[in-house]
């Protein structure tokens, strides 16, 4: 598996806060997996599309590192599921302000939340942070109305 970090992903400012999506492909050579994820229990992962909500209240550009190489402890929960593949491409968004719960609102409207307290078992508004599609969707447009948007894709 491909750990680079994305080349893209170097020119983020170090200290820009903000919010992203990350999407994760299991495409037809994969089969259902079963992934445990720590108190949550055992998931499992179909052919399509996942996409996780996360914040980046300490700078996007190290989160979204942590996230494309899979290099630290298993902390969060998408930890799990970056240890297993690493994601395809990055949505993010620029803002000081906290966003995603209203991501996650939006993303519940577009696709099928998957399990519930998952990368928000510190956020009580929000179900889950991480969804399901058979199809890969898109997020600029609705990323936009909240900040500065960019979009950092694998090698």
């Amino acid at each position: 598996m491909n750990r680079k970090i994305p080349d893209n992903l170097e020119s983020i400012a170090r200290d820009l806060k903000g919010a992203y999506i990350l999407e994760f492909e299991f495409t037809m050579s994969h089969s259902p997996i079963c992934l445990e994820v720590g108190k949550l229990g055992n998931i499992v992962l179909e052919k399509g599309y996942y996409y996780y909500i996360g914040s980046a209240r300490g700078g996007l550009r190290g989160r979204l590192i942590r996230h494309f190489t899979g290099e630290g402890k298993v902390h969060w929960h998408i930890d799990y599921l970056t240890k297993l593949i690493m994601p395809v491409r990055a949505f993010y968004v620029v803002s000081e302000k906290k966003i995603e719960n209203k991501l996650a609102l939006i993303l519940s409207r577009i696709c099928t939340p998957m399990v519930k307290g998952f990368g928000s078992s510190d956020v009580r508004s929000s179900v889950t942070h991480l969804f399901y599609s058979k199809k890969q969707m898109k997020f600029l447009r609705e990323l936009r109305e909240f900040g500065e948007v960019g979009v950092i894709e694998r090698n």
